[in-house]
């Protein structure tokens, strides 16, 4: 995803950006009932009140977006900062004190660097969506607050001091590419290889004890209905949308956002059930 940085046009990392998203990045939730039936230990029975249940929670999040976008954009980008760094830390700092703040920073610093090297077109999605524009200068201060609140997080606590080091290395990485990349192959590249596949092998070993060929498989026999209704739903809904608009990433975060919300509290469910 680096090469394609530095080497392809912006609509083309868009392009490569998107496929991974409406790939790998989906599909990732795609198990989401069958998780929450696994953690209930519930028949398959009830797999349609879930199912109106998970719809019902992706439609307010919708509607929210629609009636109050002041306060969905920000309830989205916190519940996403925790869902990354919860996804990125869990198996490995369940005895780390205030580990859940240390989530929330974690997500809100990778989302800060990407918003302060993504200024502009940031800005201007932001300013779509709520009718407000953002400086520049907000996600600076963001980012510095948030790293110094990691590194001493890092410095005082010993179960996170050993990753350091590398933490940095994916800093840099990660910074290197929010610069030369295009929001949305940005966006994209930490979503699907830092938060998506990881994802995808908690969850195998949750429902199968296991994240291998076979896992797999099964996953993405048991996703793919799900999987196929949210690329549909997509598409019915960019069906009468001008891809070239500028509106068009504007609508796209804001798809992903509400699928964000149930899916969040799902993951939040299965690492408490996890052993």
């Amino acid at each position: 995803m680096l090469l394609f940085s530095f080497f392809l046009p912006a609509t083309a990392q868009n392009a490569v950006g998107m496929l991974a998203i409406l790939g790998i990045g989906i599909l990732h939730g795609a198990n989401d009932l069958k998780i929450i039936q696994h953690q209930r230990k519930s028949v398959s029975s009830k797999s349609v009140s879930y199912f109106i249940l998970y719809l019902g929670t992706v439609l307010i999040g919708a509607i929210l977006f629609y009636w109050l976008p002041q306060a969905a954009l920000p309830m989205f980008i916190l519940v996403s900062a925790f869902h990354f760094g919860e996804q990125h830390w869990e198996i490995r700092l369940q005895q780390l004190r205030l580990r859940y703040f240390f989530y929330l920073c974690y997500g809100g610093f990778v989302f800060s660097l990407l918003f302060y090297l993504q200024a502009t077109p940031t800005s201007n999605i932001i300013e779509q969506i709520v009718g407000i524009p953002i400086a520049a200068q907000v996600w600076n201060w963001t980012s510095l607050i948030l790293g110094l609140l990691l590194l001493i997080y890092f410095l005082l606590f010993r179960p996170i001091r050993l990753f350091l080091l590398g933490e940095l290395f994916l800093f840099g990485l990660l910074a290197l590419l929010f610069w030369k990349g295009t929001l949305v192959l940005a966006f994209a590249t930490y979503f699907v290889f830092w938060h998506s596949l990881p994802s995808l092998q908690s969850q195998m070993q949750f429902l199968y004890g296991s994240h291998n060929a076979k896992a797999w498989w099964n996953y993405f026999k048991a996703g793919f209905l799900y999987w196929i209704l949210a690329l549909c739903f997509l598409g019915i809904a960019f069906a009468w949308i001008d891809f070239t608009a500028p509106y068009f990433l504007s609508l796209f975060f804001i798809f992903l956002a509400a699928i964000t919300f149930p899916h969040a509290l799902v993951m939040e469910l299965m690492f408490r059930k996890s052993p």
